[in-house]
């Protein structure tokens, strides 16, 4: 008799992010920045805190692809207490930055989370981003 099969997980959601960061950071690259994730109804879901850490940038020409390889620390910032949910008090300066519409397919095979995201920002433009991560327990 065959084991039982290990569930796979899946969630689709989609989400609102706005970015925001301190207006006279050196680097804007590696500038923390606060990303304050809604949904579509504008309650505000998440407020996270991240400071990147660096790229690796991997040029392939002979591909339709490039690959870069990014490591950020983020860490769960303040939710919006006593407040609207469609509230959120950030640091005095900070600036918005960038806003974009995240469709997102989160998929959840024992302690693998892979995320396939279609990305619109403000201009229209839209990007696909796949993202996994390892030691994950459930599908945040």
């Amino acid at each position: 008799m065959k084991p039982p099969r290990v569930p796979l997980d899946y969630k689709h959601t989609k989400q609102i992010d706005s970015s925001y960061q301190f207006p006279n950071e050196p680097n804007s690259r590696n500038a923390q920045k606060i990303r304050v994730t809604r949904d579509p109804q504008g309650n505000v879901l998440e407020t996270i805190i991240k400071e990147n850490k660096g790229h690796l940038n991997i040029y392939s020409p002979r591909t339709a692809f490039d690959w870069r390889v990014s490591i950020n620390n983020e860490r769960k910032g303040d939710p919006p207490q006593g407040k609207q949910l469609t509230e959120v008090e950030l640091p005095p300066g900070v600036e918005l930055r960038s806003e974009r519409r995240k469709d997102r397919m989160t998929y959840l095979h024992q302690h693998i989370q892979i995320d396939l995201t279609q990305v619109v920002n403000v201009l229209s433009y839209f990007y696909h981003v796949l993202t996994t991560a390892c030691g994950k327990g459930e599908i945040a």
